[in-house]
């Protein structure tokens, strides 16, 4: 039964940011002192913060997510547990004509708070990346590598 909802959870914070909805991801945190480090793309310490560089860099009419999680390992100790997922994404942006793919980890803890579970923290690992620029109606390749850091903003 917690690994159904420790699933479900994840699938709502995942559903979430596609919905560029940042107040229902980021309610899929715990409150207080967390974790979120997502590498280049930022540390975070409370779920606030997160949610406010979500809103500034994600929340856009131009901008298409796909967060598609996968492979879930999770164990589950008491009120607390241990996840691992695949994440397969991929981004849109229509207003810079760039395309993204990206494949990771995710390296989550979850914490059982007045019988919810809630993340308190997630590591991403990412594995590989594709940046390309679709600007002059060909594809263009900006970077192939394992993360796109130093390319996108």
């Amino acid at each position: 039964e917690s690994k159904n909802k420790i699933k479900n959870l994840k699938s709502r914070y995942l559903n979430a940011c596609d919905d560029q909805d940042p107040d229902k991801a980021m309610n899929c945190f715990a409150s207080g002192k967390i974790i979120i480090d997502m590498g280049h793309v930022g540390f975070f310490e409370t779920r606030e913060s997160f949610a406010e560089l979500y809103k500034s860099a994600g929340c856009h009419d131009y901008i298409m997510d796909l967060h598609h999680g996968s492979n879930p390992e999770i164990k589950v100790i008491d009120d607390n547990a241990k996840g691992l997922w695949g994440l397969n994404y991929r981004n849109i942006n229509l207003l810079n004509k760039t395309a993204t793919l990206i494949s990771a980890f995710y390296y989550d803890q979850y914490k059982r708070i007045d019988n919810e579970w809630k993340i308190v923290s997630s590591i991403t690992e990412y594995k590989s990346a594709l940046h390309l620029d679709y600007s002059e109606d060909v594809l263009k390749t900006i970077i192939a590598d394992k993360s796109t850091a130093g390319s996108v903003k």
